[in-house]
């Protein structure tokens, strides 16, 4: 009786708008640094996509042009309310795409850039990809956190 009372208060909590909104900046604030910093450097993005080996060499270039235009327009669209449903949805794809790619370079044992943030070369490009998992993986609690707001507040939207 006590845990399904304590875990009922926990979500709650967690369905405060105040700590959805927290969720909601902090994935729009990466999302659009992420992706605003990969547009003036499209090309280095492009070869940071390629060096996953996992897409033939035809949409890669399509991928590094579209790809940080779709993280800064989800990222806007989480700061709006009637727009967060779609826009988490988008941003928590993304991340769980992101997430198989870095695990799949990882099992590949790939040493190489993930293409985040920043695309140039990094002499300790497997750390670098072992911290943007653990990353990734915190975005992805965050998603679920505003998607599940989200399901649950769908009549107030």
């Amino acid at each position: 009786m006590t845990l399904n009372l304590n875990s009922s208060k926990l979500a709650a909590r967690l369905l405060d708008s105040r700590y959805v909104w927290v969720s909601r900046i902090v994935l729009a604030a990466v999302f659009l640094v992420y992706g605003a910093s990969k547009i003036p450097n499209l090309g280095d993005f492009a070869r940071s996509i390629e060096n996953y080996q996992l897409l033939p060499d035809a949409l890669v270039n399509a991928l590094a042009i579209t790809l940080p235009w779709i993280e800064v327009v989800a990222a806007l669209a989480l700061l709006f309310r009637r727009s967060a449903p779609g826009a988490v949805v988008t941003v928590g794809g993304m991340t769980l795409v992101f997430t198989i790619a870095i695990i799949s370079a990882l099992m590949r044992g790939l040493d190489i850039n993930c293409g985040c943030l920043d695309t140039g070369t990094d002499a300790d490009a497997r750390n670098n990809l072992l911290q943007h998992l653990v990353f990734d993986l915190f975005l992805l609690v965050l998603a679920a956190h505003v998607w599940w707001w989200a399901r649950r507040n769908e009549a107030a939207l």
